[in-house]
């Protein structure tokens, strides 16, 4: 983690040299617990990885949580300074600076042992 950080704050500073006396500002969804809202406040793995890396570099950063497609739609247009979290993609890698993969996750379905639903593919969704 601290690897990813370092390179991100690294990237950070090759590309915004001359922000610092500026505030960054990014956008990102709800999407708990990488990134969350709560009133004013914006938490989350991913948002405190960030929030490290502006304060490491000096940085002023302010981060807002919207629908994906309006954080998208404000990433797009310039208007704000970065955007996260964002699933790499050839559109996107046109569109944007992507660093490297800063959190890694997966998703787990449990169930009961005695349960018969054995989730191990798409397909075991399908009606009975």
């Amino acid at each position: 983690m601290l690897i990813r950080s370092l390179w991100l704050a690294l990237c950070l500073s090759l590309a915004l040299p001359d922000a610092r006396a500026e505030t960054l500002h990014f956008v990102t969804e709800e999407f708990p617990p990488f990134t969350f809202s709560r009133g004013a406040h914006v938490g989350g793995a991913i948002t405190e990885v960030a929030q490290a890396v502006c304060a490491h570099l000096s940085y002023d950063c302010s981060f807002a949580v919207f629908p994906w497609r309006r954080s998208l739609q404000l990433a797009e247009d310039g208007l704000v300074d970065g955007i996260f979290t964002v699933i790499d993609s050839p559109a996107r890698q046109q569109a944007f600076h992507i660093t490297p993969m800063i959190v890694t996750s997966r998703y787990d379905v449990y169930s009961l042992r005695g349960n018969e639903f054995d989730y191990r593919q798409p397909s075991a969704c399908t009606a009975r």
